[in-house]
């Protein structure tokens, strides 16, 4: 016994030991146990920790002496470690192919998106993106291009704002209209002509079409130039208390005479 714990001691096994404390037995009531000698309790405590001590010590001795072989050769034993790096491996092997599975998937679908598209346009004329390139390409020629506008002076019907008391007073086709205020055009239009004369007196020329144009002349301020879109309820000038004239032109370039004026609108004789 004494020899193998000091083998164990050599071998740097640790040796326990402890003390035992009695403590009263509280008395129960009925029939009770023989109670042991402290001898006894003490010898069996001794016996089980030896007994491990025992089992320890053997199972050290049986690690730290090696295998012998049949004819008495020592035999080594290789003694296998789990790895954990190589599970460490495998799983980051895992992941990186599964990220490298869904990043190849996500370029086969925008390959497949952007030849999808081209397909499309190639044999789709109609398609959103030709609608588009066109409309990006076609719409500076189109600001460009002039729209003719054929239409005489019998497709208007023009309305004459005046104020009260100076109701106008037509001679020869030309509308004499006296009393200051704002003008108007007498219909929507683009001015195509702004002079002066030596009074300081201005006129406009406002085209409503290519054979039909309204020329406002006398005005003693002008508020449109040239190549301005003016509309009949916005005013283009302003008059003095001499008044304006105010006549139309056909296609011709002559001054329309047949006309008369039922209220403030412009009926036209001849159409």
């Amino acid at each position: 016994m004494n020899e193998k714990l000091q083998y164990a001691s050599m071998l740097d096994i640790p040796v326990n030991s402890c003390n035992i404390t009695y403590a009263p037995v509280k008395k129960r009531k009925g029939k009770s146990k023989k109670a042991k000698q402290p001898e006894d309790v003490k010898k069996e405590l001794l016996d089980k920790v030896n007994g491990l001590q025992d089992g320890e010590a053997q199972t050290v001795e049986a690690a730290a002496m090696p295998e012998r072989s049949a004819d008495g050769a020592a035999c080594e034993t290789e003694t296998v470690v789990p790895v954990a790096a190589d599970s460490r491996k495998k799983k980051r092997d895992k992941a990186r192919g599964i990220k490298f599975t869904i990043v190849t998937a996500q370029f086969i679908l925008i390959g497949a998106l952007v030849a999808t598209i081209f397909l499309t346009n190639a044999f789709y004329k109609n398609s959103g993106i030709n609608a588009f390139m066109r409309s990006v390409f076609t719409s500076s020629r189109k600001t460009e291009e002039i729209k003719s506008d054929n239409r005489t002076y019998g497709d208007f019907k023009p309305v004459i704002s005046y104020g009260e008391g100076s109701a106008p007073v037509i001679e020869n086709g030309v509308m004499t209209i006296t009393g200051k205020g704002s003008v108007y055009t007498p219909y929507d239009g683009k001015v195509t002509k702004v002079t002066v004369d030596g009074a300081g007196k201005y006129s406009l020329e406002i085209a409503h079409s290519d054979n039909f144009k309204t020329v406002i002349s006398g005005l003693d301020h002008a508020y449109a130039e040239i190549n301005d879109q003016v509309f009949g309820n916005i005013p283009v000038g302003y008059a003095g208390e001499s008044g304006i004239e105010m006549c139309f032109l056909g296609s011709d370039g002559a001054v329309i005479t047949d006309y008369t004026l039922e209220g403030n609108a412009v009926v036209w004789k001849a159409v």
